[in-house]
């Protein structure tokens, strides 16, 4: 299920890459793309996600993966606005939202904020919390001074598994240790950067 995730993620957002791609029209745009690129499926009564990748899942879990793809491209379209489109692919990076977030707090003077944010992000189950937290955590990584690349695809894959109860603790195990890798790789970067050893 995770790899249907991940790769139907990097489908939608290649797909997207060469338009304009606002947050209010996301869902409807990428499921045309999709929609497109399978013609021998009708999606025109629907928006459903289901029927092209999740033949053999539940409903539940159908839901779930499908809401954890549209938020993931809701998220990379909100992150993109505004910057470079060569800067902001998601596909040329592995770095998690958990690793990402950690390079962010190693430039802060103070990350106990951060931290706070990343621990609720981590504890959420419900979608809804989930995409809250989720979101402010991306609106402050575009506030870093650098560009900081998030793999949007392994997003979808992590918000799928925090709302599995049977995944969740993996998942947000993953997360924190990820963060704090993050946090260590972005000082050994910057202690480096000035010279130090």
């Amino acid at each position: 299920m995770n790899e249907l995730i991940y790769s139907s993620t990097i489908f939608f957002i290649a797909s997207t890459e060469a338009q304009d791609f606002s947050e209010q029209r996301d869902k409807i745009a990428v499921l045309q793309k999709f929609s497109a690129a399978f013609p021998e499926q009708d999606a025109s009564d629907s928006i459903s996600l289901a029927p092209f990748f999740l033949p053999y899942c539940s409903e539940e879990e159908e839901r779930i993966a499908e809401e954890s793809i549209l938020t993931a491209i809701g998220l990379y379209a909100m992150y993109r606005a505004g910057t470079r489109l060569q800067d902001t692919t998601c596909t040329e990076t592995e770095n998690s939202i958990g690793y990402a977030l950690g390079l962010y707090a190693a430039g802060l003077e103070d990350k106990s904020a951060l931290d706070a944010k990343v621990k609720k992000f981590t504890s959420s189950r419900d979608l809804d919390m989930l995409r809250k937290n989720t979101r402010e955590l991306i609106q402050r990584l575009k506030q870093s001074k650098t560009f900081i690349p998030v793999d949007f695809a392994s997003l979808a894959v992590d918000l799928y598994e925090f709302q599995r109860p049977e995944l969740a603790q993996k998942a947000c195990h993953r997360a924190e240790v990820e963060y704090r890798n993050g946090i260590l790789k972005g000082r050994l970067n910057r202690t480096t950067d000035k010279g130090h050893f």
